[in-house]
């Protein structure tokens, strides 16, 4: 069973693309899903908050064709890691100073949007991760089951987070930067070819 193949043969491939998946997850479901009610827990009006939101979307749509575009050339991972502190580094300033700065929302939501394209890189790294025989297998195992657990109980962990810690959100965001950093090096250095016995080359 190629599933077997794969648990058995091909553990750090799982891993990898578990962990972009948590990463694609998380930048996503806070970001662009969550950030609305944030925004509108500091004041800002729904009507502004949603439009602010549609920013950040379509920000998101050309962050992810110019990371596309720039991971052609220069490598997947080496862009992984750079979008990854643009995200996390721009989210934070928009979580910690638009209250201060209700000018700074458009500008600042749109550059979360640009780094919320790291996600243009997710797939590829992680399809990429596995040899050919066992892709299929592999790489829906490792998305779905890594989803359904980050997906489900991100905006809980967030949620009760924000209880003791108003910036919960950002300080989240801020570490899954820094493993996009790590699983960018860690593709890079690989050379997102796939792993084991039927790798090509």
């Amino acid at each position: 069973m190629p599933l077997k193949t794969v648990l058995r043969g091909h553990l750090p491939s799982v891993a990898l693309s578990m962990l972009l998946t948590w990463l694609l997850t998380a930048f996503v479901i806070i970001a662009i899903l969550m950030m609305p009610t944030f925004l509108e827990r500091g004041g800002v009006d729904r009507e502004t908050a949603l439009f602010a939101n549609c920013v950040a979307i379509v920000c998101a749509m050309i962050g992810n064709l110019a990371a596309g575009a720039l991971a052609d050339r220069y490598g997947e991972g080496r862009m992984l890691a750079i979008w990854s502190v643009l995200g996390a580094a721009a989210f934070w300033l928009l979580y910690t100073r638009v209250d201060a700065h209700p000018e700074w929302l458009f500008p600042l939501y749109g550059l979360v949007g640009l780094g919320v394209g790291l996600t243009a890189m997710v797939p590829s790294i992680a399809v990429a991760s596995f040899p050919a025989a066992v892709r299929f297998s592999g790489l829906s195992f490792s998305y779905n089951v890594a989803y359904a657990i980050c997906g489900g109980v991100t905006p809980v962990l967030v949620t009760l987070a924000l209880r003791d810690n108003p910036l919960a959100p950002a300080h989240y965001l801020a570490a899954m930067g820094v493993a996009g950093v790590l699983l960018g090096t860690w593709a890079a250095r690989r050379g997102s070819r796939p792993e084991g016995p039927h790798r090509a080359g």
